[in-house]
């Protein structure tokens, strides 16, 4: 009996670690110990901080194929995809350096406040976005986050130290977000950094059913709607249609590898897919999407997370920025 119990026991041990990270996060160039650092999975609300030695300790049985991050203010964001669970792992974060030694000086007043403000504005259109939720989401913030304009090579930056914290009242979400780029140029843009969420624990039931609904509305043929039902291969009853650029129906082991835990990949075909997914409400619209994939195969889980590293959103899921986003958490109701 006690050789049993004991059995139990250390099974137990051994369940539990492999469904913890724990690690320390230290300075790059000094190796000291960062305290209050966040350490999270990308995009949820599975997060931890460091405590006074640097150390943290964050269960992962939800998330174990997300991404982990590490962010601090005042340093770039740090992101681990094969991390060890069997062991402690360190993290080193480098500090922040902003090379804005070109940036014209404005002595005008009047000038250096319109010039922001259309920092403001341009910034919040092309980082949040232009829907609804965006509109309805508040940076808290915006004193904290710096632009740059450059006429000769005509682009528009954006910097911050601390962390962008936005209120989505739409979505009903606080979102802290670490950016460690944001360009836009005349032709493009490009945007780089991590987040996770905080629910909204002050609303009302009628506040929180029309949260609700629109939460779903937004996750209707969402990025995260399309890649949760391409791997479950339910994407017809799901409403998706997947085309390849002369309208051929693709099959799924064209652009699908098979599973490796709970990790699939999108795999290319020499073609930009083509994603058509007919408006519920209305059958003769139409939210068309085109996937561009620049490897041979780029890694989504079951969740909806995917690699944004090597792949290419255009169309209406390429409209889809920082207020329209939901955590991997969200089920649809």
């Amino acid at each position: 009996m006690k050789v049993f119990q004991l059995l139990i026991v250390l099974m137990f041990i051994t369940t539990a670690q492999s469904q913890t990270i724990e690690g320390i996060v230290l300075d790059k160039n000094t190796h000291e110990a960062l305290i209050s650092a966040n350490v999270y999975f990308n995009g949820t609300y599975n997060g931890t901080t460091t405590d006074t030695l640097g150390y943290f300790k964050l269960n992962n049985a939800d998330h174990s194929q997300n991404t982990l991050v590490v962010s601090l203010m005042g340093y770039y964001s740090e992101s681990l995809i094969n991390y060890p669970t069997d062991r402690p792992v360190k993290v080193f974060l480098s500090p922040k350096t902003f090379d804005i030694n070109e940036v014209v000086v404005i002595y005008n007043k009047a000038e250096a406040e319109r010039a922001r403000k259309e920092g403001i504005k341009l910034f919040k259109k092309e980082f949040l976005g232009n829907t609804y939720n965006a509109r309805k989401c508040k940076i808290l913030n915006l004193k904290d986050i710096k632009f740059v304009f450059s006429e000769d090579q005509k682009t528009f930056e954006a910097f911050a130290k601390k962390p962008i914290l936005i209120y989505n009242a739409a979505l009903g979400y606080s979102i802290t977000y670490h950016l460690d780029s944001f360009m836009k140029t005349e032709t493009s843009l490009f945007y780089q950094g991590n987040h996770f969420f905080t629910e909204d624990s002050v609303i009302t039931k009628r506040q929180s059913k029309k949260i609700q609904r629109r939460r779903r509305t937004t996750y209707l043929g969402s990025r995260m709607h399309f890649l949760r039902s391409l791997y479950a291969e339910n994407t017809d009853q799901e409403g998706f249609i997947i085309r390849d650029s002369i309208n051929n129906t693709l099959p799924y082991d064209s652009i699908i590898s098979g599973i490796e835990g709970q990790v699939r990949y999108l795999i290319t075909n020499g073609e930009t897919s083509y994603i058509f997914y007919p408006n519920m409400k209305n059958l003769l619209n139409y939210k068309i999407s085109f996937i561009t994939i620049k490897t041979d195969s780029v890694l989504f889980s079951q969740e909806g997370y995917f690699d944004p590293t090597n792949i290419e959103w255009w169309g209406m899921a390429a409209k889809e920025r920082v207020g329209d986003l939901l955590p991997f958490e969200y089920i649809v109701e």
